[in-house]
């Protein structure tokens, strides 16, 4: 993790205060094969773009609606994507929020999939709370950083 990172201002005025970021390395080249390997057909190309920032990052924030969000590491993916995915059949989970709520894909949606907030037993696909309308615009909104 690198010593010292400064944060890109948000451009939208109703984002919640970013606090803390903390990025892994990049994915190694054998990762993003597996990553390949994983992920359910029709997942956005854009998908893969961040596995060749960061392998997995972890964000904070100053907010009453969401602390943390973790984006898993492909390893971990791997690891909990057969129990997941028969377990929330509709939805390609990569993260969480740290506090029960699943990170995930929304594949009942039409393409391309928006990226959402899931609580298990409490969020229905009525009435998803939406993150992003692509992993683009969720490093954008939430892992964005300055050079």
């Amino acid at each position: 993790m690198p010593p010292h990172l400064t944060f890109a201002q948000d451009t939208d005025s109703n984002a919640m205060k970013r606090i803390g970021l903390w990025p892994q390395a990049p994915a190694v080249p054998e990762a993003l094969g597996l990553l390949k390997s994983i992920v359910p057909s029709g997942t956005p190309g854009d998908f893969a773009e961040f596995f060749r920032q960061w392998d997995g990052a972890e964000a904070a924030f100053e907010s009453a609606d969401v602390e943390i969000l973790r984006v898993d590491s492909i390893g971990h993916i791997a690891q909990t994507r057969t129990a997941l995915s028969e377990v929330f059949p509709t939805l390609f989970v990569f993260g969480t929020d740290g506090g029960g709520r699943l990170i995930a894909y929304d594949m009942e949606a039409p393409e391309p999939w928006p990226i959402v907030l899931h609580w298990p037993g409490v969020t229905d696909h009525e009435h998803p709370t939406v993150l992003a309308a692509s992993m683009s615009e969720l490093i954008q909104k939430y892992f964005k950083t300055q050079p």
